[in-house]
């Protein structure tokens, strides 16, 4: 693998920004070998050719400022990727106040193929305040590799969904990091249709009493398109309540990773934690790895339980549709569709969810056509 020659400029740059050109200097490129990425084989990806682009965001429904020093959640030393969003990249940052709920849309992307396209976005919630955050990742970038942080404040509620509808060219590494206070909650959905390679890491800290977290995820991926999703519940603080729950689908030759950890710290006491990761094989030549795994620290814990599960559609499920008079190929429709559906209702915009379903259709219909669903 070949990154990106970029010139930095310390002199312009912010202190965090110079501590990542700092970090971009000295990390490593990641190799199949490196555990953190052992499913996703970046180590012959030749990104060399792209310029750097700071970030293309375009933001409805709420006033924005410079994305500055963000929350400063995620460490450029994570990995070579984060350090160079932080380094090279830029974008915004949303303060989200008030009782009636906010719904915000914000649009990541660029048509230039031959960008290294680097957004930063920080969302700020105030205490008490609700809000809708929906983040849409579009375009033709050459590679994507955008940063969220998100900060909820004590008592806050945010509805957070993240669609990456990419280019089937593009190479996507995206990190998300939220951290939620006392008492606050967070539902939030990812939704993965596009790009070539789409990698999620998604963090959330639970660092104040009583947070409640539900993320839920979606991925379909058919011909070559690869996706690893990371998600990490980190109970941090005593009575914390989180959920993550992921439905992907391969077709194809297209290949799924998963890798899910639940943490329960020292401090995370009466914790209440799942994690549940199921995909279905729609072809012979697609593949899919699930590894949810549990790090508990202390043994004053209400549930952490965690399963994960891979295979065709469910014989029994076709066979009593079928029963009931339905053709077989609307029987495994039916099933599908309905595997998606337990993630799709839960998305809080409307015309977001529709969109969803048509694009899930859409891809469906082409995959059947193609026949590589049987």
């Amino acid at each position: 693998m070949q990154l990106p020659h970029f010139t930095p400029d310390r002199a312009g740059a912010s202190s965090r920004a110079r501590e990542a050109l700092d970090a971009f200097d000295r990390l490593a490129l990641p190799l199949e070998k490196d555990e953190a990425w052992r499913y996703t084989d970046v180590e012959h990806l030749d990104l060399s050719p792209f310029a750097p682009m700071r970030g293309e965001i375009s933001v409805e429904g709420a006033d924005t400022d410079d994305f500055g020093e963000g929350a400063g959640l995620v460490d450029a030393d994570q990995d070579v990727f984060a350090a160079m969003s932080l380094a090279f990249g830029g974008g915004a940052k949303l303060t989200l106040s008030g009782t009636e709920r906010n719904v915000v849309h914000v649009e990541m992307g660029t048509g230039d193929a031959s960008a290294a396209h680097l957004p930063l976005l920080h969302v700020h919630c105030t205490p008490g305040s609700e809000s809708v955050v929906v983040v849409r990742h579009t375009g033709e970038a050459g590679f994507s590799a955008p940063l969220i942080e998100v900060d909820i404040g004590d008592d806050a509620r945010l509805h957070l969904v993240d669609v990456q509808e990419l280019g089937p060219h593009v190479i996507h590494i995206a990190t998300t990091r939220l951290r939620l206070g006392r008492a606050s909650a967070l539902d939030s959905v990812a939704v993965g249709l596009g790009a070539k390679l789409s990698r999620l890491r998604l963090e959330t800290d639970l660092s104040g009493a009583g947070a409640e977290s539900d993320m839920l995820g979606l991925y379909f991926g058919d011909g070559e398109q690869h996706f690893d999703n990371r998600t990490w519940q980190k109970h941090l603080a005593e009575r914390c309540r989180s959920d993550v729950h992921y439905n992907g689908a391969v077709a194809d030759h297209a290949r799924a990773v998963f890798l899910g950890l639940i943490y329960v710290g020292r401090e995370g006491r009466k914790t209440d934690a799942g994690l549940t990761n199921r995909n279905l094989i729609l072809s012979e030549g697609a593949s899919a790895y699930a590894k949810p795994e549990l790090e508990i620290l202390n043994s004053d814990i209400i549930r952490c339980n965690h399963a994960a599960a891979v295979g065709p559609v469910d014989e029994d499920q076709r066979y009593y549709l079928e029963s009931r008079g339905l053709d077989p190929d609307v029987a495994r429709r039916l099933i599908i569709f309905g595997f998606f559906e337990e993630v799709l209702r839960r998305i809080p915009d409307r015309a977001v969810e529709a969109g969803l379903r048509l694009a899930v259709g859409e891809k469906f219909r082409r995959a059947e056509e193609a026949l590589v669903i049987r």
